[in-house]
């Protein structure tokens, strides 16, 4: 009886046991190992208004821009320390208002918004870059760093994929 005891409370209790899973998981650095690692930067925006975010490989923040909030497209940094991402983002959509790059300090330097005048909830209509996942800097058209491959930070165009719908504004 008591094997059949214990045998039934293990197989009622092989689902719990088997099927856990950690409702804690670290964030920041959890493994470092600079000898064995190519040493640099990561860029990555936050979903909420903190903006994006510089840090290194401790996780230590370097550098905040709140002006850009990368959502839902990515931000990049530029030579010459330039971030280009998106502004605030259009609610119920996901795009942004803008495509705007900054300085080191945060300043605007460059904005786009014309790719379409929209017109929302009966107010004015706005122009808006209408950004909603991707783009490219003239002279790096894969986004990422390649060798000989440079992003221009300053003239040159900005390079959207998707194919334009020509509208009457």
């Amino acid at each position: 009886m008591k094997k059949l005891l214990f045998s039934m409370l293990l197989v009622a209790a092989s689902p719990a046991i088997v099927l856990t899973f950690p409702t804690i998981y670290p964030t920041g650095t959890t493994l470092y190992y600079p000898d064995k690692a190519w040493n640099g930067y990561t860029i990555f925006s936050t979903p909420e208004k903190q903006g994006a975010v510089l840090i290194d490989m401790n996780g230590n923040v370097v550098r905040h821009w709140k002006a850009v909030k990368g959502s839902p497209g990515p931000s990049r940094i530029l030579p010459g320390g330039f971030l280009v991402g998106g502004s605030d983002r259009r609610k119920t959509h996901q795009e942004s208002f803008a495509l705007i790059q900054v300085d080191w300090d945060g300043n605007v330097v460059w904005k786009f918004d014309r790719t379409e005048q929209v017109v929302e909830g009966g107010e004015e209509p706005r122009w808006m870059a209408r950004q909603h996942h991707d783009w490219q800097r003239e002279g790096n058209p894969v986004g990422y760093y390649a060798p000989g491959m440079e992003p221009l930070a300053e003239g040159g165009e900005d390079v959207d994929p998707r194919p334009q719908k020509r509208r009457e504004a």
